[in-house]
């Protein structure tokens, strides 16, 4: 469900655009991880009801200070660390 939040939110898509989009759009179905021979797209109202639970408890701006706090600590202990495939000195050609 939250990945078709966040396709909802990449592309400007209502609730029923991106339950038609996941229908029509295999790289969608791909990203939400769906098998239709198994499962069915959850439909708008389903949609909705999932937004409105993430609202009521704050969680969309939790889960963006919880990202926000793991970009950060992954940034800082890459810092000062040599790259693998930087070259000490750069190839010229002759």
């Amino acid at each position: 469900m939250l990945r078709m939040d966040l396709l909802q939110a990449w592309f400007s898509l209502s609730d029923e655009g991106v339950e038609d989009a996941v229908c029509d759009s295999y790289a969608m179905r791909r990203f939400l991880g769906l098998d239709f021979t198994v499962e069915q797209v959850p439909d708008a109202t389903t949609l909705l009801h999932f937004r409105h639970l993430l609202e009521k408890h704050q969680l969309g701006r939790k889960l963006l200070e919880s990202q926000g706090r793991s970009s950060r600590s992954r940034a800082g202990s890459c810092a000062g660390e040599p790259s693998s495939t930087r070259r000490s000195s750069p190839l010229r050609r002759r």
